[in-house]
């Protein structure tokens, strides 16, 4: 059996070309959320999220160092502060991230660091009501920017290298969260409008280098719409990925909005996809399209995606990962130098300890599944019998541990859910697996406390 499984594995790598593709989950104490990646120029990896363990009163920031095979090398942790959001490299060789400062009141936050985490200089940015940090940008004279919001009012900041302020407007339109530098020295920005009376929808708002309003198109179905990314076009238009519901559909849930426009906001063409919220776009560097993350909310449960869209936004694949949950709006997405995909995001929500999940996939969307040490079988008092099993596979929780089996997912050996099982409720359930071949298989059970229990099994024929 174990040749079968290390077969599996070299097949993997094989049709990957040689690439370096890895599925890490990476423990620590408590609550821990990632929400930014990017590759450096040297191969190593950047994430940037949120951590919090039973001594703090409040998350801080976590940047976590990671190896090109997906290995873990350090964490640093910034104190005072809530969450990263957003990380950039400078041209200056540094690292740039923008989030949220919780002192006495809460605010938008840079941080720059070198290579190895230290901190050159940090700065916050107050404000009349609580401003959380998004959408870090370098500008083509290498000042920097970024936008702030407090969900109604929402603020574009302007600073010189040392994060001293330029100047900030402020834009009463709604939840901003995504800016970039235009081609005309501008910025466009794009999110939510808020008005109680009316529903969300989509805004654009473009302005000129110092921050002045020149003009702003409202776009959607007039249900639940909203933005969460923006690109500039090489032919000075732009791409606007955001969410929609469906009004005809019970359970509402938002599905990926795509907006194409002419360089003054004319809406070009649209096109909706059924992969999730959508979170992030990014253009490809070598062809026309673009890669694209979004995430599932279904029954309390939470997964997370990634799709390579062509020009007109048509998927040419998409990759959907469970666990995985997005605390905040970052570039959780990122092209690598050797033409694969990074996807980061957190196993779970707030209801559970969560920890950072990094994912590397091949330029065709090929993977990893979690190795075994990345699932981590809690002491919850499962059991699981006969382990290998060949037709039929029980899972057992001790009666006395007052806890039930309310959902159960199965994996292969590439991450693909074979079978999911919802609202079970049960202490003990039988599972027939005739229909799995030999192998190596994977399941996370959730119980009724919402309790992640993840484990094996081996079926053989």
């Amino acid at each position: 059996m174990k040749y079968f499984v290390t077969i599996i594995f070299i097949l993997i790598y094989a049709a990957s070309d040689a690439q370096i593709l890895f599925n890490k989950i990476y423990e620590k104490p408590y609550y821990n959320y990632a929400d930014a990646v990017i590759e450096r120029t040297d191969g190593n990896i950047f994430v940037l999220g949120s951590s919090r363990n039973p001594t703090d009163t409040d998350f801080v920031i976590i940047l976590s160092l990671i190896d090109p095979e997906g290995n873990l090398l350090w964490d640093k942790y910034f104190a005072g502060t809530r969450r990263g959001s957003s990380l950039i490299q400078t041209s200056d060789a540094n690292f740039l991230a923008v989030g949220t400062a919780s002192n006495s009141t809460t605010n938008a936050y840079l941080v720059k660091f070198n290579s190895d985490g230290n901190k050159i200089w940090e700065q916050s940015y107050t404000s009349s009501t609580f401003m959380d940090g998004f959408s870090v940008g370098e500008t083509l004279n290498n000042n920097y920017y970024f936008v702030g919001t407090d969900g109604e009012t929402s603020i574009l900041y302007l600073t010189d290298t040392t994060g001293n302020l330029i100047w900030s407007s402020s834009y009463e339109i709604g939840k901003l969260v995504s800016v970039i530098q235009t081609l005309d020295g501008g910025f466009i920005l794009a999110g939510t409008t808020v008005n109680p009376s009316i529903a969300p929808a989509i805004v654009l708002l473009k302005v000129d280098s110092q921050g002045n309003e020149m003009w702003s198109k409202l776009f959607g179905d007039g249900v639940y719409d909203g933005a969460q990314s923006v690109l500039q076009l090489p032919d000075g238009g732009y791409m606007i990925a955001g969410h929609f519901a469906e009004p005809d559909v019970s359970h509402g849930y938002p599905l990926s909005y795509f907006i194409r426009t002419n360089s003054v906001g004319d809406t070009l063409w649209t096109k909706k996809q059924r992969i999730g919220l959508s979170n992030h776009i990014k253009p490809l560097k070598n062809q026309n399209g673009f890669i694209h993350s979004s995430s599932f909310y279904s029954h309390d449960y939470f997964s997370i995606n990634i799709s390579k869209l062509d020009e007109f936004a048509e998927i040419v694949w998409t990759r959907n990962f469970e666990p995985g949950f997005l605390f905040t709006i970052g570039n959780n997405i990122t092209e690598t130098a050797d033409g694969g995909f990074l996807i980061t995001c957190a196993t779970s929500d707030f209801s559970i300890e969560s920890d950072i999940r990094l994912i590397k996939l091949d330029a065709d969307g090929n993977f990893v599944p979690l190795s075994v040490n990345d699932f981590n079988e809690k002491k919850s008092g499962l059991t699981l019998f006969p382990n290998p099993a060949s037709n039929i596979i029980t899972f057992q929780l001790d009666e006395n541990y007052g806890n039930s089996i309310n959902k159960l997912i199965i994996y292969d050996a590439v991450g693909k859910v074979l079978k999911k099982l919802d609202a079970i409720d049960k202490y003990k359930m039988s599972l027939e697996i005739n229909d799995l071949s030999s192998g190596i298989y994977f399941f996370e059970l959730i119980t009724h406390l919402n309790d992640a229990i993840k484990g094996r099994f081996i079926v053989e024929k």
